[in-house]
């Protein structure tokens, strides 16, 4: 595990706890109960979009933070998971251009 992998893992971790704070938040103010509030959090998180209209000044800031923060962070775990993936081939392929001249005799 490199470190973008180990950077996608914090931003996944980041983005459910957030991801869950908003929701029960939402749930809460929203008047839907907690676990409907996670389910909107987490279909607003996926972009899918939630089956509850906001209703309220608090519901409506909550909603638009998740959009605001909840998405880039979900998106950025896949790209620090591809590009952690490009590194490790990187690094592959580096290493066997450094054996091929070992076994070369050439430096």
């Amino acid at each position: 595990m490199n470190v973008h992998h180990k950077r996608a893992l914090l931003a996944l971790a980041a983005t459910v706890a957030l991801d869950v704070a908003l929701g029960v938040g939402f749930g809460i103010s929203d008047r839907i109960g907690v676990w409907h509030g996670l389910y909107c959090a987490t279909g607003t998180g996926t972009t899918v979009g939630c089956d509850v209209d906001p209703a309220g000044w608090l519901p409506h800031v909550l909603s638009a933070a998740m959009m605001l923060t909840v998405v880039p962070l979900f998106s950025s775990v896949f790209a620090f998971f591809t590009t952690g993936l490009t590194a490790d081939h990187i690094d592959d392929r580096h290493d066997k251009q450094l054996e091929g001249k070992k076994a070369d005799g050439s430096d």
